[in-house]
């Protein structure tokens, strides 16, 4: 027997689910013990919830509990996942946060910077990716193709996403914006540090022009600054490198790897 075009099991899947994501406008399926509905909907709310403010713990901690709540429900009655992980949950919170869905939170002006922020450490907290760079020669530098690990991610923010907690909540963005780099070290724990424009500037060329040796890089680089002194630049830039490669943040992809090579 069909109805609606759908089979009656698939009639008791929908009616299920959307009971599940959101008990207080749906009714409950037929036959299906109250008790049991209860310990279902408890289990699935739970367990989203959980997963949601262990990857925005700080946003978690701005959000008074009715807030947050509100919002998750929100989250489990609109949102359509495209993911079967629980690991890919936060992200998907993420892309819910930008819909045109009205939820509390979104009051806060840094909400979308804040999340991002704090989704980017668990991303490359279980990121699969693996840093192989290697060393540049000391002498190489100019003649050699660098390369960002694919667990450093450097960011660009109005607010200062970092600094953001309890005891510093924003209401306007600072004057000048904010430049990090979010990095995964060898003990896979996860790390940021601050830059500036110019450093932010030069990672992003590094990964656009990834062919590029970094004598050619300077060249672009040297003509957007409009620097008087190309040596102090050039000299700055290795040393910056150089900082940046005892990180893990950059290396090469081969020892000595140059245009030449």
């Amino acid at each position: 027997m069909k109805s609606n075009n759908l089979p009656i099991f698939k009639q008791l899947q929908n009616n299920f689910s959307q009971y599940i994501r959101d008990p207080l406008n749906n009714p409950a399926p037929l036959g299906i013990e109250s008790r049991r509905l209860k310990v279902y909907t408890e289990l699935f709310y739970n367990n989203i919830e959980g997963f949601i403010a262990n990857g925005f713990p700080i946003l978690r901690s701005l959000t008074s509990d009715e807030d947050w709540h509100k919002t998750v429900r929100a989250f489990m009655k609109y949102h359509q996942c495209q993911t079967p992980y629980f690991l890919q949950i936060s992200e998907e919170f993420l892309e819910f946060l930008t819909s045109d869905i009205v939820v509390p939170i979104k009051n806060f002006p840094f909400l979308l910077e804040l999340a991002h922020y704090e989704w980017v450490e668990l991303a490359l907290m279980v990121s699969p990716e693996n840093n192989t760079l290697q060393d540049v020669k000391s002498g190489e530098e100019m003649e050699t193709v660098w390369q960002v690990s694919p667990l450093a991610w450097h960011l660009a923010y109005a607010f200062d996403v970092q600094n953001i907690g309890d005891e510093y909540i924003p209401e306007h963005a600072p004057q000048s914006p904010t430049f990090l780099v979010v990095y995964r070290k060898q003990d896979d724990e996860v790390a940021f540090m601050a830059i500036n424009a110019v450093t932010y500037r030069l990672l992003e060329l590094i990964q656009e022009k990834n062919t590029s040796a970094l004598n050619e890089i300077l060249v672009v680089l040297l003509e957007e600054l409009n620097h008087p002194n190309p040596d102090v630049v050039k000299e700055g830039a290795i040393n910056l490198l150089k900082d940046l490669q005892a990180k893990g943040i950059v290396g090469t992809q081969e020892v000595g790897l140059n245009k030449s090579s």
